[in-house]
């Protein structure tokens, strides 16, 4: 094959390949574990995201830059779902290949916390309603559930203390404040009541501790 044949091989090649890559719809697939996952996007220089729909979501790149005006590169996309860690992901290059993607998405553990809270609030109300009801039987049982499940929180503590108190078991009592303040140091109704009932009780106090 001469250098002229070549050439024209060549260049028949190029264009091919230039008008192939010219014809290339290539796709961005995004997708996640949860049902429903809003898709945002946006120019790296932008301050506010725009959504561009839910997954499972699937757009040609061109036709998402003429909708959304995203005329330059690199753009970020984030996914969101209540109750779930917002994930961000940035696409430097729009290439001819397609972009698939798949997100495992994390419950938010604030959000956990926060609920874990409100169900605890919730059960604490209950417990002073029964203790208030002279129900001292079931406010023991549901006080030492919540120990069991909450047992660094000092207010439960402090409750139970309350009522060995009131059912007049002053060791218990005790017990029950000294850990409502190992777990809350600043918790000044279990201070002054374990102060109160050492002194009821005859109990020396350390040292370290007279010295507070």
């Amino acid at each position: 094959m001469n250098s002229n044949l070549l050439s024209i091989f060549i260049f028949a090649f190029l264009l091919i390949l230039i008008n192939s890559c010219a014809n290339t719809r290539p796709f961005l697939n995004i997708d996640a574990n949860q049902k429903e996952v809003d898709v945002f996007a946006k120019t790296a220089g932008e301050k506010e995201f725009k959504k561009v729909g839910t997954t499972p979501y699937k757009v040609e790149f061109n036709e998402l830059r003429k909708t959304m005006n995203l005329s330059k590169i690199p753009m970020v996309f984030e996914i969101r779902k209540a109750t779930y860690i917002t994930r961000q992901f940035v696409v430097v290059d729009m290439g001819s290949a397609d972009m698939n993607l798949y997100f495992e998405l994390e419950e938010s553990r604030d959000l956990e916390e926060v609920d874990r809270m409100n169900k605890l609030s919730s059960r604490l109300f209950e417990a002073q309603r029964l203790i208030r009801a002279k129900n001292y039987n079931d406010g023991t049982k549901l006080l030492a559930e919540l120990a069991q499940e909450y047992p660094y929180a000092s207010i439960v503590y402090e409750l139970q203390g309350g009522l060995y108190y009131l059912k007049k078991e002053m060791q218990n009592a005790l017990d029950a404040f000294s850990t409502a303040l190992k777990y809350d140091p600043k918790n000044v109704v279990a201070f002054r009541m374990k102060r109160f009932l050492e002194a009821k009780l005859n109990v020396t106090r350390p040292y370290q501790e007279e010295k507070r």
